[in-house]
């Protein structure tokens, strides 16, 4: 009987359940690497043979992009996982 009860309750659960999935008004929520597309930093550290660092509020972000000086402003274009892909803001 269990398994048979088991067996109806999956097949009403995909019927009914699986396609009525909620939509999020906030779709980036959990990527934060998303959110910050578009957003313009400065650098605290050069972009030399492609890798620099930028500081966002209280965290330090790996960036890859052009060669520019430690100072220089650049503007988030995406990214690579967790390494930040920058072009000059200028």
């Amino acid at each position: 009987m269990f398994v048979a009860l088991g067996f109806v309750s999956i097949q009403f659960y995909r019927k009914w359940y699986r396609g009525k999935e909620v939509t999020s008004d906030q779709p980036a929520l959990n990527r934060r690497t998303e959110q910050l597309v578009g957003r313009v930093a400065v650098l605290d550290r050069a972009i030399e043979r492609g890798t620099g660092r930028v500081q966002i509020a209280d965290a330090y972000w790996e960036v890859s992009g052009p060669e520019l000086p430690a100072g220089a402003s650049v503007r988030i274009v995406g990214a690579d996982g967790m390494t930040l892909r920058v072009e000059s803001a200028d």
